[in-house]
């Protein structure tokens, strides 16, 4: 190997070593809530009740007062991010480039009760099992 293209190869090998230095990757998994449980399919508009509701699903995560009766929300959110960053290491210390992906999702069950405390109502969204994997 001539004495150019040893230099050349040896540049090549610092470069990628500082690059690999000054870099960061960072994959970040936050769940809030816990999954949403029992079978809301068992839950019937006009006959269940609140106990009945307390039993199959457990205690719900907000109770919130309404016109009409109360609502019982339970919530699990599943939030997921991947970043990596690339600096300059030496005199600047700039972002030379920087990448990131974050999925958001989240399932929500909301039971609508009116002031008997029985169900009018059942409203569900499931967006967790569509969560990607980073």
């Amino acid at each position: 190997m001539n004495t150019r293209r040893f230099g050349e190869v040896c540049h090549a090998l610092i470069l990628i070593a500082v690059m690999q230095a000054c870099s960061g990757c960072t994959i970040t998994r936050l769940y809030g809530g816990v999954p949403l449980r029992g079978d809301p399919t068992k839950i019937v508009e006009g006959q269940s009740t609140r106990s009945d509701v307390l039993k199959l699903l457990g205690p719900p995560d907000t109770i919130e007062h309404q016109t009409g009766g109360d609502a019982f929300v339970y919530r699990y959110r599943q939030v997921n991010s991947a970043s990596i960053t690339i600096r300059e290491p030496f005199i600047a210390r700039q972002t030379i480039f920087q990448f990131s992906r974050t999925f958001d999702n989240s399932d929500t069950l909301v039971v609508l009760f009116n002031f008997d405390g029985v169900v009018n109502g059942i409203g569900i969204t499931r967006d967790t099992e569509e969560m990607p994997t980073l």
